[in-house]
């Protein structure tokens, strides 16, 4: 059954990961060709597919929404730890990986952008928010859950917690800065350097929820 699971999980991370990393290929080019067929593609890319991968993955396994780190505290005492989790993950996410980036730029070779969600944001209100919105809450729910807690599911059967963890957290901050290759060299390093922690973070803390709301929050952010 483990095995079945773990092959399920992976069937589903792998076309996500391909699609985050390939779509930087893809997008541009419709977005210059027609606003509308980009947005077709990006809806379908990180509300459609993930959607209707998850779907079929809970409803054909038996894995559950709380082996993926979806659970809510049950004490008062751990409601404060999520709450103090995600004033730290937001920290991480924010000040911590802007400070990555700066550092690897003086480290690394100069690298063009390709492409960036910040270019397809509109100025007018109200759609400027909508966008901003959708951004933040596809990209923490999304990538929290495929590249975090799924990734989680997939690794947690292994013999021993060492190869548990280094297991987990590698693969977790690989696929989770491969997908921003886009951004340059630095982005890619400052990603993986917080995938790391933040990995080790899910690791001990198995909740996905500081993850996911701290991802969305320091996006709203960044793109507004």
């Amino acid at each position: 059954m483990a095995i079945k699971q773990k092959t399920a999980i992976g069937l589903v991370v792998l076309p996500f990961f391909l699609l985050g990393f390939c779509n930087s290929f893809y997008l541009p080019y419709l977005y210059e060709l027609n606003v509308a067929y980009y947005w077709v593609a990006d809806v379908t890319q990180f509300v459609f597919v993930p959607g209707i991968s998850l779907f079929l993955l809970f409803r054909g396994s038996s894995l559950s929404f709380s082996e993926c780190g979806f659970k809510w505290p049950k004490k008062r005492s751990m409601w404060l730890l999520l709450f103090f989790n995600t004033l730290l993950l937001i920290l991480i996410y924010g000040p911590m990986l802007n400070y990555l980036k700066t550092l690897a730029l003086g480290l690394l070779p100069y690298s063009r952008q390709l492409f960036t969600f910040h270019a397809v944001v509109p100025d007018e209100l109200p759609w400027r928010v909508v966008v901003v919105f959708y951004f933040a809450v596809t990209a923490g729910l999304v990538e929290e859950t495929f590249y975090r807690g799924l990734l989680f599911a997939y690794w947690k059967n292994c013999i021993t917690p060492l190869r548990l963890f280094l297991s987990y957290s590698l693969s977790s901050a690989l696929l989770f800065s491969a997908i921003h290759w886009e951004y340059g060299l630095h982005f890619v390093f400052a990603t993986f350097s917080i995938g790391i922690l933040v990995a080790a973070m899910y690791y001990y803390s198995r909740n996905i929820w500081p993850f996911v709301i701290s991802h969305a929050l320091v996006d709203v952010v960044s793109f507004y």
